[in-house]
Formats: structure tokens, C-alpha cells, sequence
């Protein structure tokens, strides 16, 4: 809704492409990561109202979730659904919250903790990724730049309210199985970590004036760290 709420059009290259879900299932640790980011993907595309291109995404979802032994998670009933409720996205965000919630729960019950982690850092990344990403995107050209970091300053609020949801990443991939990628995203998001600490912004705040106005160049370090994290999750 905050998305929407900046009335930004629709940006296809904030989406990872679902032709390259045969390249994950060879992978076990990238295919979770990239059940968590399609997942992240489709609450983009139905907030666009881009309901044909959500399925197919769900398509793309099952092809990883049976590849990890997901059982009964994105099956044939969910697509259905889904596709009963294509105009209405709050029962939509509903059906795709559940469906997450319940092959993290079914991953940890059959003690695969590292997948679940590995789901969540996924579509976390790709949640951060889409709205830094429209913000970075934002045309320029159109408004005044303090208008436009009004307009934006919702979103740009959102990324930075994730600080403290990052260090629990870092301390979830902590307790993970510590696999090559696990290792290696941990790491990267311990970069993140320390990217939201150095800027600092909630200090810069209360000691300047409440009523600074934020803008995209406060979020340029958080938006290269994401895009590096991004890249290895999704390349």
C-alpha cells in the first residue's frame, strides 16, 4: 500500500525474473532463497493489480517449494484460490502470508532450520530491494526535489524502521547450519547492519529538527548494500 501510495508506475526491473527458477533447484540454499523472494515479488505484482503475472510467479513458487519437499504448501488448491480472490488483494496477501507462515512452520518441524532462514533473508532482501529500488527509481524530473522526498518519505521510513529486523537476521543466520551461502549471506547482511548504524538518521533527527525532511541521498549506502545482497541471492 505504501508503495502504491507514492503513486510510482509499475517497474518490471524490481522483480527477479521467473524464467530463472530452473537455475535454483539445482541449488538447495538458493532455492530457498528465491521462494522467499518470489514470494516477496508477487505481493508487488498484486499490489499492481498484475494478476496473471502473480500466478505465474505462485507457478514459479511450487517449482521451488516441491523441489525442497514442501509438501501440500503451493499446490494445486492455493493456485485456485488465489485465482478465486484475483480482485481482492487483502484476501490475496492473506492466502500468501498463510502459505509462507506455513512452509516456514513445516521446515521447522522437519528440523530444517536453515532453509526457513534461508526463505526469510529471501524475501526480506527482496522486500528492501523493491522499495529502495523505487525510490532510487522515482522520476527526478517531475516535482520539486522537497516534494518529492515528501511523497516518498513514507517508504523511505519503512526502509529505515528495518534496522533493528536486520540485526535479528544477522543473529537468525547466526544459529543456521553455516553452508557457503549461509556464511555468505550472513555477512552481507552484517554489512547492512552497519551501514544502518553508521547513518544513524534517527539521532540526525532529534538533534537537528523533528521536521527534517528525508531524502534518497540519506538512503544511498542501505540501497548499495541491498543491491549487493540482492545480486548474490538472486545471480
Amino acid at each position: 500500500y505504501l508503495v502504491q501510495a507514492t503513486g510510482a508506475e509499475f517497474n518490471q526491473g524490481l522483480v527477479n525474473s521467473r524464467e530463472k527458477v530452473d537455475q535454483y533447484t539445482s541449488h538447495q540454499d538458493k532455492a530457498a532463497l528465491n521462494l522467499g523472494v518470489y514470494a516477496a515479488d508477487i505481493g508487488y505484482l498484486t499490489s499492481y493489480d498484475k494478476t496473471q503475472e502473480a500466478i505465474d510467479y505462485l507457478t514459479a513458487c511450487k517449482t521451488l517449494s516441491d523441489d525442497l519437499g514442501l509438501v501440500g504448501t503451493f499446490d494445486a488448491e492455493l493456485l485456485e484460490k488465489f485465482e478465486k480472490n484475483i480482485s481482492n488483494k487483502d484476501s490475496l496477501t492473506r492466502l500468501l502470508d498463510r502459505t509462507m507462515k506455513e512452509s516456514q512452520n513445516y521446515m521447522k518441524d522437519a528440523n530444517r532450520n536453515k532453509l526457513s532462514s534461508l526463505v526469510v533473508a529471501g524475501s526480506f532482501i527482496e522486500g528492501l530491494y523493491i522499495a529502495t529500488g523505487l525510490i532510487k527509481s522515482y522520476p527526478k524530473n517531475i516535482l520539486p526535489e522537497d516534494n518529492r522526498n515528501l511523497i516518498l518519505t513514507p517508504l523511505m521510513r519503512v526502509v529505515l524502521d528495518q534496522k533493528g529486523s536486520v540485526s535479528e537476521m544477522v543473529k537468525m543466520l547466526e544459529t543456521a547450519e553455516q553452508t557457503e551461502m549461509v556464511t555468505a549471506i550472513r555477512e552481507d547482511f552484517k554489512t547492512l547492519e552497519e551501514t544502518y548504524k553508521n547513518l544513524n538518521i534517527e539521532e540526525q533527527i532529534k538533534n537537528n529538527r523533528a521536521d527534517l525532511v528525508l531524502s534518497d541521498k540519506n538512503l544511498e549506502g542501505i540501497t548499495n548494500v541491498v543491491e549487493k545482497i540482492r545480486k548474490r541471492v538472486t545471480g
